[in-house]
């Protein structure tokens, strides 16, 4: 299990970062804008809570999951545009999640980004090849996150 510090995500804080332009798609049947909605998965409850307030202050509608378990009752019940999903949980960790959701949905449909301390290219290479769209390592360097997310959703409604 990592390492329940909250330093494994300082918060950024910094007037560039607070100035993101709300991160709005278009729905393809009504033509109105829409607001992302990002499934966060972490069993570090101080990490949830950073995530989804910074999230949040960018105009993302935040849903928080906290474990493998939950974040796949989600998944199955609530419409989700993105998830940023933790690989080391207990009971169901972050690359089984991975397997089950692509068992049914594509990486198109639904970008997965991996957030976590391992760092090693074996443990960034497994996510990947399990199904996950992309991999950030804690402490998380937010201008990235968000660019990351950006293009995963970018790349989603295109």
């Amino acid at each position: 299990m990592e390492d329940g510090s909250v330093s494994n995500l300082v918060e950024e804080t910094t007037p560039a970062a607070n100035s993101a332009p709300t991160p709005q798609g278009k729905n393809e049947i009504s033509g109105e804008a829409d607001i992302v909605r990002i499934l966060v998965v972490d069993d570090v409850a101080a990490n949830r809570e950073i995530l989804r307030r910074w999230l949040g202050r960018r105009g993302f509608e935040v849903i928080v999951a906290c474990d493998g378990v939950e974040a796949l009752k989600v998944v199955a019940c609530a419409e989700v545009d993105l998830i940023l999903l933790d690989v080391m949980m207990p009971n169901l960790g972050g690359v089984e999640v991975v397997r089950a959701i692509r068992s049914s949905v594509s990486t198109a449909d639904l970008p997965i980004i991996m957030v976590s301390a391992k760092s090693l290219r074996e443990d960034i290479s497994q996510c990947i090849m399990a199904g996950a769209n992309d991999y950030i390592t804690k402490p998380v360097d937010f201008p990235v996150m968000l660019a990351r997310i950006h293009e995963q959703i970018k790349g989603k409604t295109s």
